[in-house]
């Protein structure tokens, strides 16, 4: 062998698969994860339903976007897809959401897509034949009957979209579905807040959420302190802008909002109108009653 001369060197695929699913998700990242993949398609509705079966829980995330074709789809179900992004909207930053996520709470993942050019592809990976095979494999195809009539069950009126099946769920971390229902109706409604009062739908079990805002700027009582724009040159040389808005929230019960707590306190940090970080301190204070 020459010196310096480069080789494969290959991940164990199993044990690879295996360690992702640790990466410490908890299920409402994951799901709020899948939910910009949504958005970042263009999806001006999205329904999710959770359902027990035999010995664990399928997770189905529908949505009318732009939906996948060949190409985007074999990309899609790789680690670090290679498709195009926009910094400046989009939601996902490396191509890794959709099969970090769903990996966080199943072992099989299947999406069914459709383009306005009208075909319905399938593709599937499956964590326990990656472990038998030890190698990153899936299926990728055109949908066969089945799947075209259940993905028809979700989005039968739409031109294009896509359907998530999350199947063998073995880490759900709250067993009572309805608790995680209410969970994520709150939580979306929080993350999203922006997305939901301009018009987007997010259905979660059969209930449209609602937007929850924290800084509560339709209420009457709520006072903007300070609502300024900052310009800033990153380490890259460019120049980007970040909103500052500081609130003083009204004096009322928790009990009536929710929202005014100990654990609620602090800075709440947006990423292209997403929720990413909420009640932070951001090290500057110290929560207190007061």
């Amino acid at each position: 062998m020459k010196e310096n001369e480069y080789i494969l060197n290959l991940p164990n695929a199993s044990k690879v698969i295996s360690s992702l699913r640790m990466v410490g998700y908890d299920n409402i990242s994951a799901i709020a994860d899948l939910i910009d993949n949504s958005l970042d398609a263009g999806a001006q509705k999205i329904h999710l339903q959770i359902k027990p079966d035999l010995d664990s829980y399928t997770i189905f995330l529908a949505d009318n976007g732009c939906g996948m074709d060949s190409y985007i789809l074999d990309e899609a179900l790789k680690l670090g897809s290679n498709t195009e992004r926009d910094e400046d909207s989009d939601l996902g930053k490396f191509g890794m959401g959709l099969v970090t996520a769903s990996l966080s709470m199943c072992r099989r993942l299947t999406v069914i897509t459709k383009t306005k050019e009208g075909r319905i592809l399938t593709s599937i990976q499956d964590i326990d034949v990656i472990s038998e095979k030890n190698s990153f494999i899936k299926i990728l195809r055109d949908s066969n009957q089945e799947e075209i009539m259940l993905f028809k069950s979700f989005l039968n009126k739409e031109e294009s979209g896509t359907l998530l099946i999350l199947s063998k769920c073995d880490q759900i971390q709250d067993k009572s579905i309805d608790n995680l229902l209410n969970l994520l109706r709150k939580s979306l409604g929080q993350i999203f807040r922006l997305f939901l009062e301009s018009g987007k739908e997010i259905i979660v079990g059969n209930e449209v959420i609602k937007p929850l805002d924290p800084l509560m700027l339709n209420h009457n009582d709520t006072k903007i302190i300070s609502d300024d724009t900052f310009q800033i040159t990153t380490e890259k040389g460019d120049e980007e802008n970040i909103r500052v808005k500081i609130v003083m929230l009204p004096s009322i019960k928790e009990s009536e909002t929710g929202v005014l707590n100990i654990r609620n306190q602090g800075f709440y940090l947006m990423r292209n109108n997403r929720e990413i970080a909420e009640g932070i301190t951001l090290d500057v204070f110290t929560k207190h009653n007061d």
